[in-house]
Formats: structure tokens, C-alpha cells, sequence
């Protein structure tokens, strides 16, 4: 009898574009066949095919959340103004240097997260993330603007083209000389971070780059 191939959370996430909290929710609400292996959450792959025919007949699903692909906790100690006190269990807005976030509850007890930022124009940008329910999602979809905003103001038309065809190197230089140094009052602190980075990275193209190289550097 050939044994089921089961797929992993992330896996799962992956085959389906959705975020991985999306599949624990379908989870939960039981919309997907799980089994649990020593504590461990694991999806059958046929099953999950079953599952992607018949949802093939239904209408699309919402967008999913940005993706988190970075520590929050690390993303703060860099990048978060006010220390502690931004932490505090009371915050309902954070500071980073690209931009704000801040939190709502709406009148149905949900959070409702707030982006706040520069366009490329100087004009400040505030507008809801619509798909974020963490803070984390939020700072990833507040990412996502501020890049969006950097390749309009800089003409990049396909970033992944951009970003295979520079080096490292001659990225950091074009985002200190052509963005921080002209709109960021951090633009030195930037400068010294970079340093370490570019020593590391310099002669590699971004697209090269990979995350186990960044957990090895870190």
C-alpha cells in the first residue's frame, strides 16, 4: 500500500498562496483534512487536491496577508523608535523609520491596522492594511508601500529584473545617495549599519543572495 505524502503547514501555505495562520484557521474551522503526528499538524496531499478541484468552482478567496518573512523582534531593535516604551502592552502606534503603524479595534472587538508614510511626492499616505492581523503582517505591508513607492520614484519598472542586474554593492550606494541621504534624518546611522553588510555582501548580486547566507552573516 503506498504510504500518503503529507505536507507540512508551510507547504501547504506555499501550494495554496495563502498564509500559513490562514491554513491554521481553515484548521480550526475544519475546512481541511489534517492528521497530527506526535503533535505535529500534517495535510495529505491527495486529500489537499480534492480539496483544490472543489474549491476551483467557488469564488476566489480574499488576498492573503503580506508575508512575514523576517524576525519581528530583530526588525524592532533596528528599526523602532521610543525603545521599551513602544512595546509596551498599552502601544497602539509604532514608529519605524520608513513610516508608522498603529492599531484600532473595530466595533466588532477586531483589530484594524493603520499604515502611515511618505509617497514619493513627500505627501504623507494614510490608508488601512486591509489583510494584516498581526503586527507583524502590518510592518510587512508597510514595507511593501515604501518599496513601491521607492521603485516609482526611481523609475524601476520590474524590480526582480532590477534587482538580478545589481550587485550589492552598487545597491546600498544608490539607496544611501539617491533615498536616505536626501529624505531620511537616519541616513548616517544607515551609513554605518551598511558597513558590516556590505563587507559581506558587496560582490554578490541581490538576487543571489539567500536566506541562509543572512542567518549565517547574522
Amino acid at each position: 500500500m503506498k504510504a500518503a505524502r503529507l505536507l507540512t503547514v508551510w507547504e501547504l501555505s506555499g501550494a495554496l498562496h495563502l498564509h500559513p495562520q490562514t491554513i491554521y484557521l481553515w484548521k480550526r474551522e475544519a475546512k481541511l483534512p489534517f492528521v497530527e503526528i506526535e503533535g505535529r499538524v500534517r495535510f495529505d496531499a491527495e486529500e489537499v487536491e480534492r480539496f483544490i478541484k472543489a474549491r476551483k468552482s467557488q469564488p476566489p478567496p480574499l488576498p492573503p496577508p503580506p508575508q512575514v518573512d523576517f524576525p519581528l523582534s530583530e526588525y524592532d531593535r533596528f528599526y523602532l523608535k521610543g525603545g521599551r516604551r513602544a512595546l509596551s502592552k498599552d502601544s497602539r502606534r509604532w514608529n519605524y523609520s520608513i513610516g508608522s503603524i498603529s492599531v484600532r479595534k473595530t466595533k466588532k472587538g477586531h483589530d484594524r491596522w493603520y499604515l502611515d508614510y511618505r509617497s514619493k511626492e513627500g505627501e504623507r499616505r494614510r490608508e488601512v492594511a486591509r489583510y494584516a492581523r498581526t503586527r507583524a503582517e502590518a510592518v510587512a505591508a508597510l514595507q511593501s508601500r515604501v518599496s513601491q513607492e521607492f521603485n516609482r520614484e526611481f523609475g524601476i519598472e520590474n524590480p526582480a529584473q532590477f534587482a538580478g542586474a545589481l550587485l550589492f554593492e552598487e545597491f546600498a550606494d544608490r539607496y544611501l545617495h539617491d533615498y536616505a541621504e536626501k529624505t531620511k534624518r537616519s541616513a548616517d546611522t544607515d551609513k554605518y549599519r551598511l558597513r558590516s553588510i556590505r563587507e559581506a555582501f558587496g560582490a554578490f548580486k541581490l538576487s543571489d543572495i539567500t536566506k541562509t547566507m543572512i542567518l549565517e552573516f547574522r
